[in-house]
């Protein structure tokens, strides 16, 4: 993933605005989608043959967490580069 995006920010490095706001629109998505799948494992029924999904759900939440948490690093380096 950073070498895919350090990639893109050689070639955009003159269009860094747009970037920028690409990259806003995917944290934003990646929020969304959290917040989605929180709701799932809210909603899935307690019953211990529920307690497979309920894992996968918690593991799917924790890469949607490091991977929001990433962009967010980036973006304010990338903010702090465009001042």
């Amino acid at each position: 993933m950073e070498i895919i995006v350090l990639g893109i920010v050689q070639k955009r490095i003159s269009n860094m605005p747009e970037l920028i706001k690409k990259l806003e629109d995917i944290l934003s998505n990646l929020e969304y989608g959290n917040s989605d799948l929180d709701t799932a494992k809210n909603d899935l029924p307690d019953y211990s043959a529920n307690e497979s999904a309920r894992s996968s759900l918690e593991n799917s939440e924790s890469y949607f967490l490091s991977a929001t948490g990433d962009l967010e690093d980036l973006l304010e380096e990338l903010r702090k580069g465009v001042k």
